[in-house]
């Protein structure tokens, strides 16, 4: 049967399976999940409906199988074989060593349709693998940090998806540790300000700590990376302008915005309550090293003149 349906030869056992006797094309629990495996790749639904109708397996090998076949079927996009193994008992919240759980994966392919079945059949839309591989080894692609659905989902910027997982109740804030940032610095690392706009609305914490290595809060993201509208849309939400950076190669929103030269940025900050003070150890110091190395002579004249004022100000 196996061979069959690599070839793509299924109508030659249509007759045989049809005739209720398919226990006669069902070999070893090997071969079978082989099979099922293929028609998942293949999209093969009739094939597939034929083994489902019978008892081909022993029920904790039946369950292994439907598993890992609902994976195979969601990376191929096959909605309507995934629904099949779900009505066969897969099961959508198995926390099982793969890579992602079923939700997870189908918001990182974007699949709008198969998220959607996902979630009105009872998956857990917080729900992540327990999976302690990197991504990289277990699927051979393109290296993806494995988050929850809602960090997936802002990885790929895909707003509908993102807003159909918040409405059935997944929480913005949560992150694995394969994918320390939360969503919301994802959407701002990222430019997404439609995605961050939504994140705010389903009270997405905007003084989230930044990762331990190579993070950033939500602020030190836009500030960094000069995505000005960002900015103005978190210092709506009140963030902490002077939030403490990540412990390595971490930068206070002051920083970020020095190092890169970003005038603009600077000034926003200032007024939104950033300290500037001569402090030796303080991020004004440490802001004016980095724009002066950078070669940055009008953010640094801005912060010096800031400094200025500070000064006079406090008498």
């Amino acid at each position: 049967m196996l061979a069959a349906i690599q070839v793509g030869a299924w109508t030659c056992l249509e007759s045989p399976a049809r005739s209720c006797d398919c226990s006669n094309i069902v070999g070893d629990c090997s071969a079978t999940n082989e099979t099922i495996r293929t028609c998942c790749i293949r999209g093969y639904q009739n094939t597939l409906a034929c083994l489902l109708q019978i008892n081909f397996l022993p029920q904790g090998s039946l369950a292994s199988s439907l598993d890992c076949s609902m994976e195979v079927a969601i990376r191929r996009g096959h909605l309507q074989i995934a629904s099949m193994l779900m009505e066969a008992g897969a099961d959508v919240n198995f926390r099982r060593k793969v890579t992602y759980s079923p939700l997870q994966l189908a918001a990182l392919r974007g699949n709008l349709e198969i998220v959607q079945m996902l979630l009105d059949n009872g998956q857990n839309p917080d729900l992540a693998s327990s999976y302690t591989m990197t991504a990289e080894q277990r699927i051979g692609e393109t290296y993806r940090p494995i988050g929850t659905s809602v960090q997936n989902t802002t990885t790929v910027k895909n707003f509908e998806v993102l807003e159909m997982l918040l409405k059935h109740g997944a929480n913005p804030n949560a992150t694995t540790t394969y994918l320390p940032h939360s969503a919301l610095q994802v959407a701002c690392r990222d430019g997404s300000l439609d995605l961050l706009a939504l994140l705010l609305e389903y009270g997405a914490n905007v003084n989230s700590p930044p990762a331990r290595k190579f993070g950033a809060t939500a602020l030190q993201f836009a500030a960094i990376r000069g995505y000005a509208g960002i900015a103005h849309l978190l210092l709506q939400k009140e963030p902490d302008v002077n939030a403490e950076p990540a412990e390595h190669e971490g930068r206070t929103a002051l920083e970020g915005a020095a190092e890169h030269g970003r005038i603009y940025m600077l000034q926003l900050l200032k007024n939104a309550g950033a300290h500037i003070s001569d402090s030796p150890q303080g991020q004004y110091q440490r802001a004016l090293r980095r724009v002066v190395n950078n070669g940055h002579l009008a953010a640094a004249n801005l912060l010096r003149s800031s400094l200025a004022e500070h000064v006079e100000k406090c008498g």
